[in-house]
C-alpha cells in the first residue's frame, strides 16, 4: 500500500508501471532481506555485513528505477531510498 501511494505521488505519469515494477522487486527480494535482518538481530552477521548486503540491493533497485522510469539520477536515488525505507520498516515489523 505504501509503495503504491509513493509511486502515485512521485511519478504520476508512470505510476502504475512503476508500482508494478517496485512491487515485483519487493516480492523478489523481501524474503532475502528479512532473512538478513533476522540474522543481524540474532548476532549472526555484523552491522558491516548487513550494510554491505543492503547496499547491493540498493544499487540494484536504483538501476531498475533508472531503466524503467527514465528519471534523473537524483530522482532515482530519492525513490530508491524511499522504497528501501518502506521495505526495511515492513521487514522489521515482522521480527
Amino acid at each position: 500500500k505504501e509503495l503504491k501511494s509513493y509511486a502515485k505521488t512521485e511519478f504520476k505519469a508512470k505510476s502504475s508501471e512503476l508500482f508494478e515494477s517496485l512491487k515485483a522487486f519487493v516480492i523478489a527480494n523481501s524474503a532475502t532481506m528479512e532473512r538478513w535482518l533476522k540474522l543481524f538481530s540474532l548476532g549472526i552477521i555484523t552491522q558491516e555485513e548487513i550494510t554491505w548486503l543492503m547496499k547491493g540491493k540498493k544499487d540494484l533497485l536504483e538501476m531498475e528505477l533508472l531503466k524503467l522510469s527514465g528519471i534523473s539520477l537524483v530522482e532515482a536515488e530519492k525513490a530508491r531510498d524511499a522504497v528501501l525505507e518502506i521495505i526495511i520498516k515492513s521487514a522489521l515489523s515482522l521480527i
